[in-house]
């Protein structure tokens, strides 16, 4: 919408400054497709009063084209070297060296190509024309005079085809993916390994009988003395023996 604000808006500011516009102009698309199209523009030239030694066009669009080309003229806004800018909705053409010379007696023509926008595929829209055009010039004494054409159409037209395109919706977030179940954690286990059973053994109970002897002896003497009698003392010796038995009995399985 402001697009076409300004448009208006520009349109109205150059004809209340001249008074009138022109309706000498037109567009002849030479050739069109869904992202383009070729035209070539017509400029009756009555309305001068002398030939030129130089002359300038500004151009207004409809709405920003991709971009603007042209073959015959200079490009001198926006600034740039190439024969065609980009992104815009208003150039500034000049003439070239060998073109300055424009006569009351004819009429200028311009090839030029204008790109749509990417999201743009209507072969046949109008929302990428030529809706007003400025001349300026040069006459050969040194004087200066302007001249402004009648819109090519109405500028409500510019919003009937290939509106702007409406704003890509956000991608709906993927769901984050869900953890893999840990394994379940299974109360710890006590094994109790039962020994293996170990071949049997057969234990051979040895039973130790040790005899001990002990021998006692006693001695006894006795002596008597006497003056007369002798008395001569038998010794006995009584020899005991004890008999000890230990039994020891060892059990393995």
């Amino acid at each position: 919408m402001r697009t076409v604000i300004n448009l208006a808006f520009f349109i109205f500011f150059f004809q209340e400054a001249t008074g009138q516009c022109d309706t000498g102009i037109y567009v002849n698309k030479t050739h069109t497709w869904n992202k383009g199209y070729l035209g070539k523009l017509y400029l009756d030239q009555s309305w001068l009063t002398q030939q030129t030694a130089d002359w300038m066009l500004t151009i207004q669009f409809c709405n920003e084209v991709e971009e603007f080309k042209v073959w015959s003229a200079d490009i001198v806004n926006p600034p740039t070297k190439n024969k065609y800018v980009n992104c815009v909705t208003c150039v500034e053409i000049m003439n070239m060296c060998w073109n300055p010379i424009l006569y009351p007696c004819q009429e200028l023509q311009l090839s030029f190509l204008v790109r749509f926008p990417d999201w743009c595929s209507d072969e046949f829209s109008s929302y990428y024309d030529i809706v007003s055009v400025i001349e300026t010039v040069t006459y050969c004494d040194g004087s200066s005079g302007n001249h402004t054409y009648c819109p090519l159409s109405d500028p409500q037209n510019c919003i009937k085809s290939c509106p702007a395109p409406s704003p890509a919706p956000s991608p709906a977030p993927s769901p984050a993916p869900s953890p893999a179940p840990s394994p379940a954690t299974s109360p710890a286990t006590t094994t109790t390994l039962s020994p293996a059973p170990s071949p049997s053994t057969t234990t051979t109970t040895t039973t130790t009988s040790t005899t001990t002897t002990s021998t006692t002896t006693t001695t006894t003497t006795t002596t008597t003395t006497m003056t007369t009698n002798t008395t001569e003392t038998t010794t006995t010796t009584t020899t005991s023996t004890t008999t000890t038995t230990m039994t020891t009995t060892t059990t393995m399985t």
